[in-house]
């Protein structure tokens, strides 16, 4: 490794990366709330910034020398815990299905930017909350600290929404709920002992999330009909199940209480 894993460059890591891509949102003309109305507001919106940012974060981790830790994870972890992942991409799976029905009109366009811009929304944060963060924490803190540290920071991302034009409510409650996301999201990378699976949980639960919200994927009969959000709430009931399941497993993966002092870092 070109540099070695410290906890304050995890820190900055985690607290840069927010302001720099609601700067680039903002920046190439982005409103939080009109981001899923069409294909140009997506892709303005979110493709190019995230587009930018990935490429950034390809070069900074291989800089940084970290691809194997970042794209690795040997913690032990309970087998019956790679129910988290099968769950999550089952609702997943059927919350597409349900909103892929919703119209028989649907811009092909926007379909592609949507499923090219939530790959690389999954790619970006889950590098930088569940990757490179998680390297850096993990040079000096017990690993219930890296959890909740990288998931704090991964919540507070979500705070700089406010900037581009989220509402203040809005905003709150997804402070909320990406904590206990991004909960998840750590579990299936310990399950898993890759990152490349919470990348695509990640990418398919936005997918479902601009989807259900917006007016591209919404036609007369649709919208008045009872299956309009019904595909967001088939990945938020498996998204329930999930997080129970990482409470009934959670004090399985923090047994090990020693800091690992780059344990990962210098396999």
């Amino acid at each position: 490794m070109r540099v070695t894993p410290t906890p304050k460059l995890a820190w900055a890591l985690g607290i840069l990366y927010a302001p720099i891509f609601i700067a680039l949102l903002i920046g190439f003309g982005g409103d939080y709330d009109e981001i899923g109305n069409s294909a140009d507001n997506f892709f303005s919106a979110v493709v190019i910034p995230m587009g930018i940012l990935t490429v950034a974060i390809v070069a900074l981790t291989t800089w940084l020398g970290w691809w194997r830790p970042v794209i690795s994870d040997d913690r032990p972890t309970p087998r019956w815990m790679l129910a988290v992942p099968i769950v999550m991409a089952i609702g997943i799976a059927g919350s597409i299905a349900v909103d892929l029905g919703r119209t028989s009109d649907l811009d092909t366009s926007f379909l592609l930017w949507l499923t090219i811009g939530t790959l690389l929304i999954g790619f970006c944060e889950e590098m930088v909350y569940r990757g490179l963060t998680i390297v850096g924490f993990r040079s000096g803190h017990r690993e219930v600290r890296v959890w909740l540290f990288t998931t704090l920071l991964f919540a507070v991302l979500h705070l700089w929404n406010l900037a581009a034009g989220q509402g203040l409510m809005g905003t709150i409650q997804q402070f909320g709920y990406t904590f206990v996301l991004g909960s998840v999201y750590y579990v299936i990378r310990r399950s898993t002992g890759t990152i490349l699976i919470p990348i695509l949980i990640h990418a398919g639960w936005d997918w479902t999330g601009f989807a259900s919200g917006s007016e591209a994927f919404s036609s007369e009969a649709a919208a008045s009909s009872a299956s309009d959000g019904a595909g967001s709430g088939v990945a938020i009931f498996a998204a329930v199940i999930a997080v129970i399941l990482c409470l009934i497993g959670a004090r399985k993966l923090f047994t090990d209480e020693t800091p690992s002092v780059m344990a990962n870092a210098t396999a």
